[in-house]
């Protein structure tokens, strides 16, 4: 035996050192062709994203830039967003992009509606030394307090504007602040009035037509009638096409015919009230006035006619039934006794019905207040006053602006608590990706980096096992007996490992699938949303129509109750639908971050690794063997081996850098979002504390707003039947009249018919 193993030794020998087949030939050129290609792929890799980390200076001037970009375009929210993490390391930015970029900001969040949070920026700004920007941050700062009421902060800003533009500064800050004097309730009247007509008075072009208009309200509320004309005409002469100019100057023409009617300056106030136009939403409001003007001049006829107008031409106006019970007193007054009634009668046709069925709406509850809540909280933002109240009183409670208020502070306390949740679902979630993958989850550019570069490693590993199977396959069967069992162990790797993705195409195709499916999922939940939504649409819907019919629907109040209750039951399983909808969405949130995550790698990691230790273990035996020694292709197969063994751990040289970079960037991150964390739970308990405050107050104004709308509505059919009243007694004067007018007329003929007929009845004596 030991004669024969020395033997059989050579003949192996010589047939690994015999020249190989072109087939094999073939084979190794492809594999050393491949090994290039991985090669480039993973040079190109280095090239595009093993660059060093840009320095939180450069970043914060890229957002800058980009910032400034999108609100030059008018993207106001995208311009805020980049433009945010741009000021958030003032000493990053330039002495002079620092304060532009907080100027950018406030004025984005103030055209997006956001004032209370533009008027924070426009505070800091302020803080920073006079620049440029000061003047629009002025103005911006005065209009932002304008429109919150929040007037307690005025003062320095007044002073700071005076401080910083002693002639004035640009007309807005000059109109603003004169504006703010005006609406100075703490001030004692007189000295509100003295302040603001001389902050009006410097106000320049373009806002002279306002500022002037104001001036004139000056001297209205001061009793100088004559001076308040001044400045109303004044205001009428200034040019101006710009719709806020046609606006004001339509307001100055009403105003003048006020004051001239007020001096009994009838001719003048009626040619002012003449030059509203047409179209203007004032119109109807000048029609009535100039109604009553000519009643003050005794001019019954033109009033009546005139208030006739409203009736005919402007029957859905809240002034249709005032015009309507003007006819009815000017007729009335003409003698005109049967059209007087019609008026009022119509009048009273029209709106004791509605009376009638505000006061079930206020009475028929025990608790009203409760009763608004529930209908509110029912509709919620699709709460509608028509739902409640008949068509016709419709008008009077939507211009009750104590309702739609109220319902929008509601509606922004449940849309800001909902942000705030949404908000920190969204900071948990950041927090658990920038925790996951090393960093890598949450930077996309590295992930993608990390990604060619693992394909790359993929490749090499495969490429190696190529390389061994060539090298192994060359060797009679009787060679190959000692590498067996490792080769048997790697090759039951293969399946998965030809699995994997060896290119960035490939790793982006197979997240792509994985995406796609995801979505398809994400419709599916949205179609359920749908119907959920419009079931609890057709709940809503159906309380609606019960509620606006509940005085034609015959049946018991047991009967109404149940109804109530099984509407209240389904409201409830569509809110629990909602809430598992919910949380279905957030699981397809989670898997769509594990497809684009770095979860996977680890497992393929762990497949190369036990693909590699096999590998290892069968070249060692190979190896041992020395079978593989010598010869040209022995050679090409050890160059080809160093090769793939350098490509490898540059793979995995390079993918540690990527990963040290990210996990750099997000432990900066994460810092920022815990503190962010912390800030949306202080506001979260803010909110519900301002929710559980105003839990009610939405029923309550609503309630009260209703009241209003029926006194109003008591007050019109009241007059009306006073109305009728009148005429009632104006016709018992004039039959009462008319019966003394032929008791004296009787009288005179008794005493006419006794004198000419006394002689006769002296002689009958």
């Amino acid at each position: 035996m030991s004669l024969v193993r020395p033997a059989l030794a050579g003949v192996l020998v010589a047939a690994a050192l015999a020249p190989s087949s072109p087939w094999a030939q073939a084979r190794l050129e492809s594999l050393e062709r491949e090994a290039a290609q991985a090669d480039e792929r993973l040079l190109f890799v280095e090239k595009a994203y093993a660059q060093p980390d840009e320095s939180a200076a450069t970043r914060a001037r890229r957002k800058y830039s980009e910032g400034e970009t999108q609100f030059l375009l008018g993207d106001w929210l995208h311009a805020s967003v980049l433009l945010y993490e741009a000021v958030e390391q003032p000493e990053l930015l330039g002495p002079a992009e620092h304060p532009q970029a907080l100027l950018y900001l406030a004025d984005a969040l103030k055209s997006q509606g956001a004032c209370p949070a533009a008027l924070a920026q426009y505070q800091l700004l302020l803080g920073l030394p006079a620049g440029p920007g000061h003047a629009a941050a002025l103005a911006g700062a005065l209009d932002c307090r304008l429109r919150l009421h929040r007037l307690e902060g005025i003062d320095a800003l007044l002073e700071q504007a005076r401080a910083t533009f002693p002639d004035g500064g640009p007309p807005e800050v000059a109109y603003l602040s004169a504006k703010a004097l005006f609406q100075r309730t703490d001030l004692a009247p007189s000295e509100r009035r003295r302040r603001a007509d001389a902050a009006f008075a410097a106000v320049p072009a373009p806002y002279l037509q306002a500022a002037t208009y104001f001036r004139g309200v000056l001297r209205v509320e001061a009793g100088e009638l004559p001076a308040a004309a001044e400045h109303f005409e004044r205001c009428t002469g200034l040019p101006g096409q710009e719709a806020r100019q046609l606006e004001i100057r339509e307001l100055c023409q009403l105003a003048l015919g006020r004051v001239y009617a007020e001096q009994q300056r009838w001719a003048e106030s009626l040619d002012r009230y003449q030059g509203i136009p047409l179209d203007s939403p004032r119109f109807n409001e000048a029609l009535y006035e100039i109604a009553w003007n000519y009643v003050k001049a005794k001019r019954f006829d033109e009033a009546q006619r005139t208030a006739g107008l409203i009736v005919d031409l402007a029957a859905d106006s809240r002034l249709s039934p005032e015009a309507a019970l003007l006819v009815g007193h000017l007729d009335l007054k003409l003698g005109r006794h049967d059209e007087a009634i019609e008026s009022f009668q119509r009048v009273i046709a029209t709106y004791r019905p509605v009376r009638e069925e505000v006061d079930a709406v206020l009475t028929l509850h025990a608790d009203p207040v409760a009763y608004f809540n529930e209908v509110i909280r029912r509709q919620g933002k699709a709460f509608d006053v028509a739902s409640v109240l008949p068509a016709v009183a419709v008008k009077w409670a939507s211009t009750q602006q104590d309702v739609a208020a109220a319902i929008d502070m509601v509606a922004d306390l449940d849309l800001s608590a909902r942000d705030a949740r949404d908000s920190a679902g969204i900071a948990q979630r950041l927090d658990a990706r920038l925790s996951k993958g090393g960093g890598l989850d949450a930077s996309p550019l590295l992930q993608a980096g990390w990604r060619g570069a693992d394909s790359v490693e993929t490749a090499v590993v495969r490429l190696q096992g190529r390389a061994l199977d060539l090298a192994v396959e060359g060797l009679p069967p009787a060679a190959r007996a000692g590498l067996e069992r490792p080769r048997a162990a790697r090759q039951a790797l293969q399946p998965r490992l030809d699995t994997l993705p060896t290119t960035p195409e490939q790793a982006t195709a197979r997240r792509e699938r994985l995406a796609r499916r995801i979505d398809a999922e994400g419709r599916a939940v949205f179609q359920l949303g749908y119907q959920v939504e419009s079931s609890g649409a057709a709940i809503a819907g159906t309380e609606a129509w019960l509620q606006q019919h509940r005085e034609e629907i015959v049946a018991d109040a047991f009967g109404h109750e149940e109804l109530a209750r099984e509407l209240r039951a389904h409201r409830d399983a569509v809110l629990g639908y909602q809430e598992e909808l919910r949380g279905l969405l957030r699981e397809l949130d989670a898997l769509r971050d594990s497809v684009g995550g770095m979860e996977w790698s680890e497992g393929e990691a762990a497949l190369r690794r036990e693909y590699r230790e096999r590998l290892g273990e069968e070249q060692a035996a190979l190896d041992r063997s020395g079978l593989a020694a010598g010869g040209a292709e022995a050679g090409r197969l050890q160059a080809l081996r160093a090769r793939l063994d350098r490509t490898g751990q540059r793979a995995q040289a390079l993918k540690a850098q990527l990963a040290a970079t990210a996990r750099s960037r997000a432990d900066g991150l994460r810092s920022r979002v815990l503190a962010e964390a912390a800030a949306l739970a202080e506001e979260q308990r803010e909110l519900d504390g301002a929710s559980a405050a105003s839990a009610d107050v939405v029923g309550r104004i609503a309630y009260q707003s209703f009241t209003k709308v029926r006194a109003e509505f008591h007050r019109l059919v009241m007059r009306a039947e006073v109305g009728l009243i009148d005429e009632t007694w104006v016709k018992k004067e004039e039959r009462a009249e008319k019966i003394q007018k032929l008791s004296q007329t009787k009288a005179k003929e008794l005493q006419s018919l006794e004198r000419d007929y006394r002689p006769v009845l002296r002689e009958a004596e």
